[in-house]
């Protein structure tokens, strides 16, 4: 084995990706995240939440 993979061998990337990777290697401090806000209502099993999130 080589050592290295070239990952868009396995699985290319969604458009969305790209654009992602894109800007990334043009400004590495770009930072991307994703923000929620959620409205539960009734019981919460605490447990199961955990592991939906995770």
């Amino acid at each position: 084995m080589s050592g290295t993979v070239d990952i868009q061998q396995i699985y290319s990337l969604t458009p969305m990706q790209e654009g992602m990777l894109f800007h990334r290697l043009h400004d590495e401090d770009q930072a991307y995240f994703l923000q929620m806000n959620l409205t539960l209502r009734g019981e919460l099993d605490l447990h199961l939440f955990r592991q939906s999130v995770n």
